[in-house]
């Protein structure tokens, strides 16, 4: 789904919203009694709806899915102290299945940007999805 292109002859129906490389800053939660440096993570949102023709109609965000309501959620749920990403991507995908209108399939991946490894490794990451 991360490469997947919509062409002139995609309908309305079934269309992909993605939010990609959402930069979001909190605490590493590390079990450890040294304090930890924070880190950046990013977030990968693609979620996608049965249908989007109303809100091409209408031009109203209430007829969409609201990314700014996305972000706050993963901001919000990757603030929950978790020694690893797995519970992250999970509760991220729990929390997308609330959202109204509520999407038919997501796919989030999260990364954490300068992983501890003992060596140079831009990010690691997880990723996981849900069809609702």
């Amino acid at each position: 789904m991360w490469g997947a292109k919509l062409n002139r002859s995609t309908k309305l129906q079934n269309a992909y919203h993605c939010a990609r490389k959402n930069a979001i800053f909190c605490p590493s939660w590390r079990n450890s009694s040294r304090a930890r440096p924070r880190n950046w993570y990013w977030v990968d949102v693609c979620l996608q709806v049965a249908d989007i023709s109303i809100a091409a109609q209408t031009d109203n965000l209430q007829d969409t899915i609201n990314y700014a309501e996305v972000y706050d959620l993963c901001k919000d749920l990757i603030q929950i102290p978790s020694k690893l990403l797995e519970p992250i991507v999970q509760r991220i995908l729990s929390g997308l299945g609330t959202l109204s209108p509520q999407p038919t399939h997501a796919r989030v991946r999260v990364s954490k940007l300068n992983p501890p490894v003992g060596g140079k490794a831009l990010r690691s990451f997880v990723e996981d999805e849900r069809i609702y």
